[in-house]
This record gives structure tokens, sequence and C-alpha cells, in this order.
């Protein structure tokens, strides 16, 4: 299948098709499988990459880029599906000197990746994944083949980090549509920002500020399902609970399904939230700056209340980490510019205490991001 512009549907139906031999050699090498791939560099960009990168980057080992467009005339990768699972790889270079020299850029190549910190930290057992990783030469070229144990033992870790990094990048997109409707709610209220709740005249909270957000999430419908005028947990109120948006839900299914949510304002006479039935002025009252002051936290499962529940998170400035959620071994902030940061759990005192304020005249440590 192909997609693309009626220029490019024009110009490819107008192609004769020729014979690829080195296509054919690829994908024989590797044998039958559920899955093939070939990867056969083209000699122009052999050519503009010798050019342009005479040397490789001190990232991948660096060296000379011949090693590489020498080394790999073409490549094949087979891979065997469940329930016994087998990789294998083929690289053809221009000569047996060729495949032994790029055998030895790639091991350098390696042992560069694992020296660097976000490969240390994405993978933590960098060193034993790659291990089997070693090709063999034979004459021309460079081959390796795992068994089902091996190719699960590299496959596992990197599959989870994919999936760690979907599930980061999916809860950083929640975290970011809910900053921007407050900001979009504050731009139609005269610059103030949502209390933590609307309240009744007696000063009672009655629904959270994530109910009055529903307008700017696509919610209007649901919005119009409350009654404003009623606690959280009326009759009425509490039925719409099991609702909650997905913008809400977080990376627990068993929070999800009691309609709770980790994500929370952080409340504090000093900070974004104070409590107080009168929301600050946007961004009037961000002396700090938006970008270095936190809106919005990822709680942990102890502190997840019900979305619409008018309840936060209070945040003891001596102890700034406490009831804060970890994603991925880190905090999960979103600022008031509708950043969303990944901060490690070593974080100082200091640093996270002056990110929590509003105008506390500090500036973020070395160690926030």
């Amino acid at each position: 299948m192909f997609a693309g512009s009626p220029v490019a549907r024009d110009r490819l139906r107008s192609l004769k098709p020729a014979e690829r031999p080195e296509l054919a050699r690829a994908l024989a090498a590797v044998g039958d499988g559920a899955a093939q791939m070939a990867i056969i560099p083209p000699p122009h960009l052999v050519r503009v990459f010798d050019e342009m990168m005479p040397v490789l980057p001190k990232e991948v080992g660096g060296g000379s880029s011949k090693t590489l467009t020498r080394g790999v005339k073409w490549a094949a990768l087979g891979l065997d599906a469940p329930p016994k699972m087998a990789l294998r790889l083929t690289v053809q270079s221009a000569d047996a000197a060729a495949a032994r020299a790029l055998k030895g850029a790639l091991a350098k190549a390696l042992k560069a990746l694992g020296e660097q910190k976000e490969v240390g930290e994405a993978l933590p057992e960098f060193d034993k994944i790659v291990a089997p990783l070693t090709p063999q030469v034979e004459e021309d070229r460079l081959t390796l083949a795992l068994d089902d144990k091996e190719t699960r033992r590299l496959l596992e870790p990197l599959v989870q980090h994919a999936v760690r990094v979907a599930a980061r990048n999916e809860y950083s997109r929640h975290l970011r549509d809910l900053v921007i409707g407050l900001i979009n709610d504050a731009d139609l209220h005269k610059g103030r920002l949502w209390a933590v709740a609307n309240f009744d005249k007696a000063g009672k909270p009655l629904l959270s500020w994530r109910v009055h957000l529903l307008p700017y999430l696509g919610e209007e419908k649901l919005y119009k399902e409350f009654h404003l005028d009623e606690p959280w947990d009326s009759d009425h109120n509490k039925k719409l609970i099991a609702k909650m948006p997905s913008a809400f839900r977080g990376i627990s299914p068993k929070l999800n399904e009691q309609g709770k949510t980790v994500y929370l304002a952080p409340v504090g006479k000093d900070l974004a939230f104070t409590g107080d039935a009168v929301g600050r002025r946007f961004p009037h009252d961000f002396a700090d700056g938006t970008a270095n002051t936190i809106l919005l936290v990822e709680a942990d499962d102890a502190r997840a209340v019900e979305w619409t529940k008018p309840e936060d998170l209070k945040i003891d400035l001596d102890h700034p980490s406490a009831g804060l959620g970890r994603q991925s071994g880190g905090f999960v902030f979103a600022m008031a510019d509708a950043s969303v940061h990944f901060v490690k759990p070593t974080i100082s005192k200091e640093t996270l205490r002056a990110a929590f304020t509003v105008n506390g005249g500090d500036i973020l440590g070395r160690d926030w991001d």
C-alpha cells in the first residue's frame, strides 16, 4: 500500500520495475520468519554520508564513517514469532576486512551507548541486554543468531521501555491538557484561575476545579449533568463519578474504575492554589515565572481522590515530596506554562520548595530536570 500526493502517485505508476538481486540475497540470508526486514543504502546516500560526516559521533564510538559505509552494503533481519522466538541478523560488507572493522566499530558503539547517562536511566541492565549481541565474522559478512531465550531477554526490556515511554507521553498529554484548560478558563475570567472548588454561601466547597474544567476538555454535555449548587457527594452528583473523563485517568486501572484521580492541585499559602474560595490571578501572581512554578502534580495512589471531590494535595514545604507519586521512578509535575517535567526522586528539598512557591524569589536548582 502506498499513500502520497497525486504527483507522487503518478510518479509511482510511471516507474518500471527493476530487478534488485541484492534484496533477494538479503531476504534469503535470514530465511523464513514472521517478519523480515532489509536495509540497502543507495550509493548516493553512502557518498553524502562519507562527505558530510567523515568521522562518526563520539556517542557511538567515533572513528571513520567509512567503517560503516564500507561495512554495510546491505543488512537483513528476520524474526520468528512466539511461542518459540528467534532473531537472525546478517550484514553484508564490501570484503572480509570491512566486516572485521565493522564488528570492532559495533563493539565500540555499544560500549559508548552504555556509558551514556540517558541510556543507563532508561535501561539499567543495558550491559546484560547487549551481551549476546556479538556478531560473528563469516568471510565478508557479519551474522548474529539468537535463540528463544536470548531473543526474549533482548526484546522484553526494550518493549517494557517502549510501553513506559508511551504511557509517559499519554499522561504528559493529560496534565498538559488540564493546565491549558485552567489557563483558557482564566482568560475568560479576567485572568483569575479557578480556586480548588466552587463554594456555597456558608463557605463549604462543593465541586472540584476538575469538574469546572470539563467544558475545556470536550465534556460540555457531562458538565451540564452536574448540579453545581450541590456537593460532590449529593445523591445526584455522586452518580456522575463513574463518568470520569480520560483526562483524569492515571496509570492504575483500579483507581480509574473507582473514579479516582491522582492529578491534584498543590495547595498551600504560597502555592498556585491557596485553598481559598478565590483563585490567584494568572500570570500576575506568579512572580517566579510560570515556567518555574508547579501548577498540578501527580500524587501517589494513597492520595487519589474521587475526581469530583474538592480535595487536593496539601504541600508541607518542610517535606515537599510527601504525597507525590512516582512514575518511571520520578515525580511528575505540570508547570504553569503547560510544560510537563519528570524529576528524579533525589531532587533536593530546596529545589522542590522553589518550584512549588509562586513568589519566593528563588530559582530552581541544577537538579530540577
